[in-house]
């Protein structure tokens, strides 16, 4: 058995699972990162884990040779680094028919761009295989030989999950990690394929997918930034009247917009910046806690609005540090008074958290996707134990397709914690229909006009019940969550009422 051998299952367990790591993260501008996606990848690249290591056990019967061994490698190596070339198109398109609504065409760019990972994984598959056969030729401990290549090959795995998610991905973004990935490969394989000529060779092929990967990821107009965090990809773009507004992801929707002057945006902002209206609140600071806190829209029309009364004191609350520094770049973060940032996940800071506050403001999507832990029973009732007497939870419930399985299931879980559960649904004429669902242990009713403040008064507010089918309203526990699932089922109910 060589050091060859060796080496390279190694190298082919760390492409695979480097390949599936990314995987996600390049369809993430287009699709999100929901369990679909995932679920997507996994399948798919089992499907070729399966497929390859079958092929490559009768193929290394058929031909038994290291030049051919090479071939495997070098081809799997070009393979994944020209994934992000091959995806382009699909991952346009895919955009393009989810704002349009579409549902067919998304769906199907979803599993189309998700099985791309397919062929390189599945021309990695077979090199365990034939590298078992070649090394365990005429000899008699076969079994022992098989045993220290699988392992290898599942230690490269181990080494391709962890490497690529905690160095390649923040280093280098999800291109340049294929391309890394994917170069290593070829050039093992080249080695044996080529010979001495392969590594100039594959050095050129590297050279031209290197050069095609730099510029932007994507090329929107008025984009004045982007960038891929540990999360999601973030991008920023500014229009000509001077507004600007942070995307994320598949850029379905905003999220945070500074507009060129005043504070209104016309967006699902304004709402959730009445929420301290609604409270009880005579005392002269008022605080306020925003799980979500993006690049700060909510932050900033809080403070303007309710500073020349009160003393304010905000909280906000940001699983990405790469949005919170967008922000303090290209919306003032940085400037507003009385503003402290956490960076970390929403519900274990919510649970750290000491003292009480007049609002809560919960403004969190991935993508389409509510995230499960943030929709429950238990996390409601955390946010509960956080409010002052008289104080309201206002939350950013955004529907695909206006389903109403999510908001049922949403407002059943409020009612099981608050006493008063309202409603505003917002107009919409785009793929998300929002609802801003407001919370509290005091009745809920629209304050006069002159306790509104004068910069929200032309926010108008229509409180209501939130009336949906009974068959809607299960109760989302951290046993059982299935908020995906539910977003799922909407775009399928789309996709078949379109047809």
């Amino acid at each position: 058995m060589t050091v060859y051998l060796r080496v390279t299952v190694f190298l082919a367990g760390f492409g695979v699972l480097g390949a599936e790591m990314v995987a996600p993260r390049l369809l993430a501008p287009a699709f999100g990162t929901s369990q679909l996606v995932w679920t997507n990848v996994i399948g798919a690249i089992l499907a070729a884990l399966t497929l390859g290591s079958w092929l490559g056990g009768r193929l290394a019967d058929h031909r038994p040779s290291e030049r051919s061994f090479g071939w495997i490698l070098l081809l799997g190596g070009l393979a994944i680094a020209a994934l992000p070339l091959a995806a382009r198109p699909l991952l346009a398109g895919a955009t393009r028919a989810l704002v349009e609504q579409r549902v067919t065409s998304y769906l199907v760019s979803l599993a189309a761009t998700s099985l791309l990972f397919a062929p390189p994984v599945l021309v990695l598959a077979a090199v365990t295989p034939y590298a078992i056969r070649l090394a365990g030729s005429g000899r008699l401990d076969l079994g022992r030989v098989a045993g220290v290549l699988s392992a290898l090959g599942a230690l490269g795995s181990i080494a391709g999950t962890f490497v690529t998610s905690l160095v390649l991905l923040p280093l280098l973004g999800s291109r340049n990690t294929l391309l890394a990935i994917g170069g290593l490969l070829a050039s093992a394989g080249a080695v044996r394929a080529l010979r001495r000529r392969g590594v100039i060779a594959v050095t050129l092929v590297l050279f031209v997918f290197g050069a095609r990967y730099q510029g932007p990821i994507r090329s929107d107009p008025g984009q004045v930034f982007e960038t891929e965090s540990l999360y999601s990809y973030l991008q920023v773009q500014r229009d000509p009247a001077g507004w600007t507004r942070l995307l994320t992801n598949e850029s379905v929707s905003y999220q945070s917009v500074w507009p060129d002057e005043g504070i209104l945006t016309g967006g699902v902002w304004d709402y959730l910046a009445l929420a301290p209206a609604l409270a009880d609140h005579s005392g002269a600071e008022l605080r306020v806690l925003i799980v979500g806190l993006a690049a700060g829209t909510v932050a900033r029309q809080i403070h303007a609005a309710y500073s020349p009364n009160s003393r304010v004191v905000i909280h906000g609350i940001e699983l990405d540090p790469e949005v919170v520094e967008a922000g303090r770049r290209y919306f003032g973060l940085g400037s507003i008074p009385g503003l402290t940032t956490r960076i970390g996940d929403a519900r274990v800071a919510v649970e750290a958290l000491d003292g009480r506050f007049d609002a809560i403001v919960i403004d969190v999507f991935r993508g389409l996707y509510l995230p499960p832990h943030l929709v429950t029973r238990e996390f409601f009732e955390a946010c509960r134990r956080h409010l002052a007497p008289g104080g309201v939870l206002a939350m950013n419930v955004a529907t695909p397709l206006d389903s109403g399985r999510l908001l049922g299931a949403l407002a059943a879980t409020l009612d099981r914690v608050f006493e008063h559960v309202r409603s505003m649904r917002l107009l919409s004429d785009g793929p998300v229909v929002s609802t801003i669902v407001f919370a509290s242990e005091d009745p809920l009713e629209i304050p006069p006009s002159e306790e509104i403040p004068e910069a929200l008064r032309s926010v108008g507010l229509d409180l209501q019940p939130v009336d949906v089918p009974r068959r809607h309203r299960r109760v989302l526990t951290d046993d059982h969550a299935p908020v995906e699932w539910l977003t799922d089922l909407a775009l399928l109910e789309a996709l078949r009422e379109s047809r």
